[in-house]
């Protein structure tokens, strides 16, 4: 296995609290046991020196404390002095209370609230009673902000539906008064293939130029930010912008190990193996063979952007032959970064913020 960071999405439990219309998660109750745990962390951190455990569900929280004190314990046990771990957490936020902030304070965990906005959220995230959970995510939200840890947060993940493709006009205005900061925009799946490049393209090209209007530098969106960095910095750190889906592998409660979850419901969503049977450099070798399968088109080879884009990813966002939107939002911020650089702005050595401020000054002509 190379040195590049392996991510694994570790579905801990299939259990959930909500009901979502949108979910392609199986309706099971099985919850991952320790043993599955151990034998990943242990295999993983011999296979490379830099991983990250995505901790996924149904919802993660419904395992309680003391299951990710465990995974903690044996994360310390098997990590060598080589190791760099990152442990991130995605829940519904439901659960979360003043014990789960402090364990998480003091754990290094980073921690994404899965919310749709005020205007959509009730629409497809529902209590299993059939009731709205958005007035739950805003005493989440409410007691994060008390707690004053910006690592406690990473940031909210919106799923884009075709009912926010009909609220998109004022859309980061609605996250911004919620105290949000960071957050970033799923494209919705379905059997039916959920929303086309174009839609998912158009719907962040309208989010881009309201995040440029609000004059708001300290909002960061992840899609953005990281294409952003390319067109400035030559790299990305998107998974969808870095043409190797191979480095993330979904590990289901049993030990069953497919590739990035990303891929669910396609013909590459294959079993590789199991944790606790097979080695883990051959299912990551199975994972490069599956890849293998995702080819670029003809009409790529031609396009300014492939470098960027690698036809991005192979499960969302499919050979559909039309990327008109996905090339416009591409040619905006290579356009406002070349005029930075036309102006003589040295980008590469300034902040984050900086860069931001600079381009909106000179949207504004100032």
């Amino acid at each position: 296995m190379d040195d590049k960071q392996i991510c694994f999405i570790v579905k801990v439990t299939t259990r959930c609290n909500l009901a979502c219309s949108y979910c392609y998660e199986e309706k099971t109750d099985e919850d991952m046991d320790l043993s599955v745990v151990e034998s990943l962390t242990q295999k993983a951190l011999a296979a490379t020196s830099r991983v990250q455990f995505c901790w996924h569900g149904g919802e993660t929280l419904l395992r309680g404390i003391s299951f990710y004190e465990e995974v903690v314990s044996c994360q310390k046990r098997f990590r060598g002095e080589h190791n760099k771990i990152l442990n991130t957490l995605q829940t519904n936020g439901l659960l979360l209370d003043e014990d789960w902030y402090a364990w998480f304070s003091g754990s290094g965990f980073r921690v994404g609230i899965s919310c749709d906005g005020p205007t959509c959220h009730d629409i497809n995230r529902k209590t299993i009673a059939g009731n709205g959970s958005f007035k739950n995510i805003l005493t989440t939200l409410s007691k994060m902000r008390e707690t004053k840890n910006d690592r406690l947060c990473g940031g909210l993940l919106a799923v884009v539906t075709p009912e926010m493709l009909e609220h998109s006009e004022n859309l980061l205005e609605e996250f911004i008064l919620l105290g949000v900061k960071k957050l970033d925009f799923l494209r919705y799946k379905a059997p039916d293939g959920g929303l086309s490049t174009e839609e998912y393209y158009g719907f962040i090209r309208s989010i881009f130029n309201q995040w440029l209007k609000l004059d708001d530098a300290s909002l960061k969106i992840r899609t953005i930010d990281s294409t952003l960095n390319y067109f400035i910095r030559g790299k990305s750190r998107l998974c969808r912008y870095l043409g190797d889906c191979k480095r993330f592998l979904t590990v289901r409660p049993n030990g069953d190990v497919y590739p990035c979850e990303c891929l669910h419901g396609s013909s590459m969503y294959l079993k590789l193996g199991n944790i606790l049977l097979d080695d883990l450099n051959d299912i990551y070798r199975k994972a490069g063979q599956v890849i293998k399968q995702h080819k670029l088109p003809p009409s790529c080879s031609d396009c300014f952007f492939t470098a960027l884009c690698r036809n991005a990813c192979a499960g969302a966002e499919r050979l559909e032959g039309v990327c008109l939107e996905k090339k416009m939002f591409f040619r905006d911020i290579s356009n406002l970064v070349q005029t930075v650089r036309e102006k003589n702005v040295n980008a590469e050595r300034r902040s984050w913020l900086w860069v931001a401020a600079t381009l909106r000054m000179i949207l504004q002509g100032d």
